[in-house]
């Protein structure tokens, strides 16, 4: 079920935040009676009764777990009182409540759900069951523990605790801040009983929230359930990732019933990180940068092309099995080819890393004359030495400038990665940045009257062989790239 949150600090605000949660058809709504300037009961009163259509939470969240109630304890307990007598379907009891005060209201309000709720804003605690264990008790319907994730290692722990624990009673599991997220994306996959969003940015009530807009037309949260196949992308950083926005649109117009997130993990989280992915629903993985290489003593099995390559971008799990594939040098060469053939064209790679590695022998596979140059000298040169073209440091740009060249493709994160002066006036020039679409790289090119291929081209093309190896959906790969390109163009600066 999906809330979103009603808060003050007017009731008018209310009101009217209400009157929207019911035209978008959430399935319930949580009243923040904590955020409100005052508590007026009649006001409250009012708010229920509007929302009878739809189930209706009440939270009067202290100031020790991150409310606004500030009073004493004994104030608190009596308005939660008074709030229960309004029969909210469920009360929000914080796990500091008493047991004889629980029992009390159990007994004078039967007809009503508790919450147990505990909230950690600073760490995720190391040992999850026992603390969902320590708000368990006979007079809790619904066990709800939000904790702040440090790294994505709290979120998979937490996505774990949920999944394998949900079938046996109510729970939500959450974790905060922007690693928190995939949390927020999958309590219909792993079980949660509810998720909170939000109408506005200023309803926002914890760091980390979703609003209802992403969570609908991003995620399409309306269309995940228990048997939905999870995919991510997994690197550092990840934040900036158009994977979430091409995959979930192909997802939810070609009726595939699955999700795709972005989780950032870094090298040295990499061998946890993969013990819990192996633990949930995960079909397939994006893998991007730094972990194109690490991750290859983790899996099953490896393609022969990723492992002439010697870097994994895409990971088709089956049966069990980790199977690694690249789709970057395909991707780069299909976004060149749509522009110019590469067979017989000179090629200039700025770069030696995971992508410029893929790139290069997809380059060298398509015929093309390449040359890999690099500020690290040998690592270019036992490029070109495998892939027999040739190699060197940037200093080489200067003769390959004076004898002309094709294309040039920059394959490193640097704005500028060569002298402005020595991109060749009319060539083909490529970025494989994609955020922002103009790099300054491209901006000089352009100057030079360059053609460009824009890196999100190259990301599209690579996205859309990541859905043939998931799916085998070939049939559909121009129906794919159509659905790709009209969702990256509004996320494009």
């Amino acid at each position: 079920m999906l809330f979103t949150l009603i808060t003050g600090p007017t009731y008018e605000k209310a009101h009217r935040t209400l009157q929207e949660a019911l035209r978008r058809g959430v399935d319930g709504v949580e009243i923040r009676i904590d955020t409100f300037s005052s508590i007026d009961f009649n006001q409250i009163q009012s708010l229920r009764n509007d929302a009878s259509t739809i189930q209706v939470l009440f939270t009067l969240r202290s100031s020790a777990q991150g409310g606004m109630f500030e009073a004493s304890q004994k104030e608190r307990l009596e308005w939660i009182e008074k709030l229960a007598s309004l029969y909210p379907d469920i009360l929000d009891l914080e796990y500091d409540v008493p047991d004889a005060f629980r029992s009390h209201l159990a007994q004078t309000f039967p007809t009503i759900k508790f919450m147990s709720s505990y909230h950690h804003f600073t760490s995720t605690p190391s040992d999850l069951p026992s603390l969902f264990a320590s708000l368990r008790s006979p007079l809790t319907h619904i066990v709800k523990v939000a904790t702040l994730a440090l790294s994505t290692l709290d979120t998979l722990r937490m996505l774990d605790y949920v999944h394998s624990e949900s079938s046996k009673e109510q729970l939500i599991g959450i974790c905060m801040g922007d690693k928190g997220l995939a949390t927020r994306v999958l309590g219909p996959v792993v079980g949660n009983t509810l998720d909170y969003t939000f109408l506005d940015a200023k309803e926002q009530t914890a760091p980390g929230q979703l609003s209802l807009d992403d969570l609908i037309d991003t995620y399409h949260y309306r269309s995940l359930n228990k048997q939905t196949r999870i995919y991510g992308v997994i690197g550092s950083p990840v934040n900036k990732s158009l994977g979430p926005i091409v995959h979930n649109a192909v997802f939810d117009q070609l009726k595939i019933n699955a999700s795709y997130l972005a989780l950032e993990i870094s090298p040295t989280d990499l061998s946890a990180a993969l013990s819990l992915l192996r633990k949930l629903p995960f079909e397939g993985l994006s893998v991007t940068m730094p972990l194109k290489e690490a991750i290859i003593p983790f899996l099953d099995q490896i393609t022969p092309r990723a492992k002439a390559i010697g870097a994994v971008n895409t990971i088709e799990i089956k049966q069990g099995k980790w199977i690694g594939h690249n789709t970057d040098g395909i991707g780069a060469l299909n976004a060149i080819e749509k522009n110019i053939f590469p067979q017989g064209k000179k090629i200039i790679i700025i770069g030696a890393g995971g992508a410029a590695k893929a790139i290069a022998h997809e380059a060298v596979h398509r015929k093309a004359n390449v040359f890999v140059l690099n500020r690290t000298v040998h690592k270019a040169q036992k490029l070109a030495d495998e892939l027999h073209c040739r190699g060197g440091g940037l200093d080489h740009l200067s003769e390959l400038f004076a004898q002309g060249y094709d294309i040039i493709i920059n394959c490193t994160p640097d704005a500028e990665p060569v002298p402005p002066g020595l991109i060749f006036p009319k060539c083909y020039a490529m970025d494989i940045v994609y955020q922002p679409k103009n790099t300054p790289f491209l901006v000089h090119a352009a100057s030079k009257q360059c053609h460009l291929i824009y890196g999100y081209e190259m990301f599209l093309e690579q996205a859309v062989e990541q859905q043939i190896i998931w799916f085998s959906r070939l049939r559909e790969k121009a129906q794919m790239h159509q659905i790709m390109r009209s969702a990256i163009q509004s996320h494009l600066i």
